[in-house]
């Protein structure tokens, strides 16, 4: 923000004959009001049907951003990676909707800034939140996962424990170990990525 500020300021003095401390001021609440806005407007998005095509009777449903917009209450929730709202807006309002199965009384509600458990991967996650909103998200999902998270995790590309056919999540680092979320038996990641790279390459020249 430092040499947008700087501009700011010359125009202030230059075209609108403020003076130092009052074009000061006048920065110092701009930049407040721009970090509000940062950090407390939410995305409207709508969703729609994609075209039928190819002859199939199946559509998807795609995400339409229209904007950003400021809700009072809806920019005082936290972040979970494991959300258990979500908000849907109709017209000028926001609503929230529970997506969990049941959320206790006095239990905190949580939605989610954009990186989601099960699509963008933990690493991926902290690197979006800290460069987006500044913080280290602590959340269930990231530092104390349970199975049933594990499970959501890497449901898509864990492997099979050669032991019990428990999920071996993977790592980002192949070359390091994982242990099975069942049996807990440790497991080189690296030579079995080599064999289900193999097996695919069987699979597509069959």
């Amino acid at each position: 923000l430092v040499k947008p500020v700087i501009e700011v300021k010359d125009l202030l003095l230059r075209y609108y004959g403020l003076d130092s401390q009052s074009s000061d001021s006048l920065i110092q609440l701009l930049q407040y009001h721009m970090l509000q806005l940062r950090f407390n407007t939410n995305t409207v998005s709508v969703n729609t049907l994609s075209a039928i095509s190819d002859g199939r009777n199946v559509r998807d449903v795609i995400q339409q951003k229209l904007g950003s917009a400021v809700y009072l209450t809806a920019s005082l929730f936290n972040h979970s990676c494991d959300a258990n709202v979500f908000f849907r807006y109709e017209g000028n309002h926001v609503r929230v909707m529970a997506c969990a199965e049941a959320i206790m009384r006095g239990e905190e509600l949580f939605h989610c800034y954009g990186p989601q458990l099960g699509r963008v991967k933990r690493n991926e996650r902290q690197k979006i939140l800290k460069l987006g909103y500044l913080f280290n998200c602590r959340c269930k999902a990231c530092y104390n996962p349970t199975k049933e998270l594990l499970l959501r995790e890497h449901a898509w590309d864990g492997l099979s424990c050669s032991v019990c056919h428990g999920l071996l999540p993977v790592p980002e680092d192949l070359s390091q170990t994982s242990k099975c979320i069942d049996c807990g038996k440790v497991s080189n990641i690296g030579s079995l990525e080599k064999k289900r790279d193999k097996a695919r390459q069987l699979f597509s020249e069959a």
